[in-house]
């Protein structure tokens, strides 16, 4: 889209969890409550995307948008807005919504200072403009897992499963009882074939995003280097809570480096701030 006044500054809040976030929930079970806490806050500070956002599914963006399309709903959750402003719904409807899949990785990692170790993660963030049935049925149901004897397809039925598979034979922590949660939290999925389904089905329509405080825990002088240099090569934007790092992904120093001596692409770089606010320069379409 082209603007008479050049390139905009706009809001962008593109890791956002929802109820259906089995891993993440932080919001429980109302999701009339979700939704209006998720938009008159979205509009109180003008965010213009928002990634709706879950562990190996968009559940949470199907119900989103369900709720956008009842009108009723709307106006009956948000009566009060509309009674003072009429176009309050069109705010509403104004902000773009995408579907943010966030995934771990069959990478394991040690956190520096513990005795636990954490998997590597990424998320794929989709135009808005990407049926959701074409994300279910040539994304997911493309990715798999190892359920420790053979691949199996994503599913929740097989993730679940898998879970009861991993209380049963005493896998997982005694305190951990719910197969859904157990399956989610044990299973990991592997990069390569992540990019190679969204290469072959969805070209110009996805990014993929690294979480800087994962891969960053691999050093460039281990023998896991090239851990992170695929890593690095493979994703186009990363979430960074880092001041540090804020400041040297911003600087021209970054993608210098980034490029010739880690012999990686020049990535887009998405700034994670304290606030939970990403500012970017552009607009994304499919």
């Amino acid at each position: 889209m082209n603007y008479e006044v050049g390139s905009l500054w706009r809001k962008w809040d593109l890791h956002v969890h929802t109820p259906f976030s089995i891993l993440n929930n932080q919001f429980g079970f109302d999701f009339d409550n979700y939704f209006y806490n998720l938009f008159s806050k979205a509009i109180a500070n003008k965010i213009y995307v928002i990634g709706i956002t879950d562990y190996y599914s968009i559940e949470g963006y199907k119900k989103v948008k369900e709720y956008l399309s009842d009108n009723k709903k709307l106006k009956k959750l948000f009566k009060k807005e509309v009674s003072s402003d009429s176009k309050y719904i069109e705010k509403i409807r104004n902000i773009t919504v995408m579907p943010n899949i966030e995934f771990r990785l069959n990478t394991v990692i040690s956190v520096a200072g513990k005795n636990n170790q954490s998997k590597l993660q990424v998320h794929v963030i989709f135009s808005d403009l990407v049926p959701v049935s074409d994300i279910e049925t040539q994304f997911l149901n493309s990715i798999h897992f190892t359920n420790g004897q053979k691949e199996v397809v994503l599913t929740k039925n097989a993730v679940i499963n898998y879970g009861k598979e991993m209380i049963e034979s005493g896998a997982c922590p005694p305190h951990e009882k719910d197969p859904e949660f157990v399956g989610y939290n044990q299973i990991a999925v592997d990069l390569n074939e992540i990019v190679r389904v969204l290469k072959n089905s969805f070209k110009g329509r996805y990014i993929i995003v690294g979480v800087e405080e994962d891969i960053t825990r691999v050093l460039w002088r281990d023998q896991a280097s090239a851990v992170r240099k695929n890593y690095y090569e493979n994703c186009d934007a990363i979430f960074s809570s880092n001041p540090k790092s804020i400041k040297w992904f911003a600087s021209k120093n970054a993608v210098i480096t980034l490029k010739k001596k880690r012999h990686v692409s020049g990535a887009l770089i998405l700034i994670q701030l304290k606030n939970c606010l990403k500012l970017m320069k552009t607009d994304f379409y499919g």
